[in-house]
């Protein structure tokens, strides 16, 4: 689909399952036979967009989009670029003011921290709208600073937290900021500077931890006291572009380089490994520029307009689009384990297949397959050249051609194999 805006960032929000009607007879008695039979409501998936063309006469508005599945089934079957999803609501914001550069969304599935900047010289500068989901309309409820005192600093990431006790912001400036939720009020040590812009959040499965990236290294604080529990410094000539936490709290990260240019995916485990990566796989000759990850699938959207898509666990490509759209991608998510979402600063919002991982040939039962070829092989060869009267003697089976040109397997002196029937297998 096409929003004739610039895009900059996306989410995914799912709605929770309206209750269930347990009285649906009209006396107001449970009709138990029709309980029965009913299916579990199903979860509503949304993406969640957000762009504009900034503050000034620019003729783009600025706003959040909420955008719905025409065809879910269809979608997961083959790829949808076009007519996949539509609008099911937008907020628009003021032309002073700026488009929306980053998203979160609360667990609840029915509140939005957008970034988006007030009215130049306009101060406090209230550029955190927390957004309300009601009744499929969005609604601003109220709003708070998490940027620096500079005009041109801009929340560039923002995440709530598992549990939903926290949202953490970082800007492009590099403050980084965590507030309780619901009440949106700053942690006692928060916020934190840090010299170069946060790209992004995450939170460990916890809440515990928050991951903050930023181009010259990764930072793990502690989300209670605010101390730093790790600090992980980009090698040299390369440079972190995006964090985000996958199954079993493993961290993902793109690693760019300079010399030579080529992007990198490396995961961690920062119980076992807090220093050096588990597993790492290189992507391209290209910089990574955007990253989405699930428990079955991880997103990676490269500088030359190019999507790749992997498996979490093995780091296997599952599959590569190439020139995926017109112009670099600036968000992808992840809705559900078969679908990939991409956006672009062009406006075009595209829906992607993943391919069913395969499972790979475990090591150990290639070994097992090789040597119960290799048996038959020198089984076969055996039977050819050793003679039958030493085969009996070793009680090895063995096959024979009779007169008549029948083939049969000998197994009359092999006690269990005769007890089973195998003497009278005959081929012919």
């Amino acid at each position: 689909m096409d929003l004739a805006i610039p895009i900059n960032s996306a989410a995914v929000l799912v709605q929770p399952a309206p209750p269930r009607c347990d009285t649906d007879n009209d006396d107001g008695t449970n009709n138990d036979d029709d309980t029965k039979d009913t299916e579990p409501q199903r979860l509503k998936t949304l993406i969640v967009v957000g762009g504009g063309g900034g503050p000034g006469k620019t003729g783009l508005k600025n706003k959040v989009c909420l955008l719905e599945w025409k065809d879910t089934d269809a979608t997961i079957r083959t790829d949808a670029t076009v007519d996949a999803l539509a609008v099911r609501h937008e907020l628009c914001f003021g032309n002073d003011e700026d488009a929306p550069w980053s998203l979160a969304v609360h667990p609840d599935g029915m509140t939005i921290a957008a970034g988006v900047n007030g009215p130049a010289g306009k101060e406090p500068n209230r550029n955190c709208r927390i957004l309300r989901v009601s009744e499929d309309v969005l609604k601003e409820a109220t709003a708070l600073t998490t940027v620096g005192k500079s005009a041109d600093d801009y929340q560039s990431a923002a995440e709530y937290s598992p549990d939903g006790q926290y949202l953490a912001t970082g800007s492009d400036e590099g403050t980084f900021s965590l507030f309780h939720s619901p009440s949106h009020t700053p942690l006692p040590w928060s916020p934190k500077t840090y010299p170069s812009k946060v790209y992004t959040v995450a939170f460990s499965p916890s809440s515990k931890h928050v991951r903050i990236t930023t181009a010259k290294a990764i930072h793990v604080l502690s989300t209670e006291s605010g101390e730093t529990l790790l600090e992980i410094t980009a090698p040299a000539g390369r440079t972190f572009r995006a964090g985000r936490t996958g199954a079993r709290g493993l961290f993902y990260t793109l690693i760019n380089g300079t010399k030579p240019a080529r992007s990198t995916l490396a995961v961690w485990d920062f119980g076992v490994s807090p220093t050096k990566p588990v597993k790492s796989a290189t992507l391209a000759a290209k910089p990574a520029v955007a990253l989405a990850v699930r428990d079955s699938v991880v997103a990676v959207a490269l500088a030359d307009c190019s999507l790749v898509i992997l498996d979490p666990s093995t780091l296997r490509v599952l599959r590569v689009v190439r020139d995926a759209h017109d112009v670099p991608i600036t968000s992808v998510v992840v809705p559900e384990r078969r679908t990939v979402v991409t956006a672009t600063g062009d406006g075009k919002v595209k829906v992607w297949r993943v391919p069913e991982s395969s499972t790979p040939w475990s090591p150990v039962l290639v070994a097992v397959l090789l040597a119960m070829v290799l048996m038959l092989l020198t089984w076969i060869v055996a039977a050819a050249v050793v003679p039958p009267a030493e085969l009996v003697k070793l009680g090895v089976p063995f096959w024979r051609v009779d007169a008549g040109g029948v083939v049969r397997l000998v197994t009359a002196h092999v006690g269990w194999m005769r007890g089973m029937g195998l003497d009278r297998v005959r081929i012919g």
